[in-house]
């Protein structure tokens, strides 16, 4: 991200990745424009925005395979966009906090 190798460290709403404009919090993590409290939606929007050539992830209900059902976790992790595999065996999941842009896989 350029703004962060430019030495930036203020708050921005969105960067530039490969050309596409993605929106992030005020930590710079992305966040589809839900800052820190995202919906299932915002974090589908996320993966998407994020990954060329995403997997399809949906909120609601798979059509293809491989697929990843977008859901928040409860709080007081509500900041956790979780991605699940359709399908999957248990454990096949990831989750993205985005208060802190990590990535932890069981």
């Amino acid at each position: 991200m350029a703004w962060i190798a430019a030495g930036g460290n203020a708050s921005v709403s969105s960067v530039t990745l490969d050309g596409s404009s993605v929106s992030v919090n005020n930590s710079g993590w992305p966040d589809a424009g839900a800052g820190t409290t995202p919906a299932a939606a915002d974090c589908v929007s996320i993966m998407q925005g994020i990954l060329i050539g995403a997997p399809e992830v949906t909120a609601t209900t798979c059509t293809g395979s491989p697929c990843y059902i977008a859901t928040v976790n409860a709080a007081p992790n509500a900041d956790q966009c979780v991605y699940t595999l359709n399908g999957g065996a248990v454990g096949d999941a990831m989750t993205y906090d985005l208060s802190s842009g990590d990535i932890t896989v069981p």
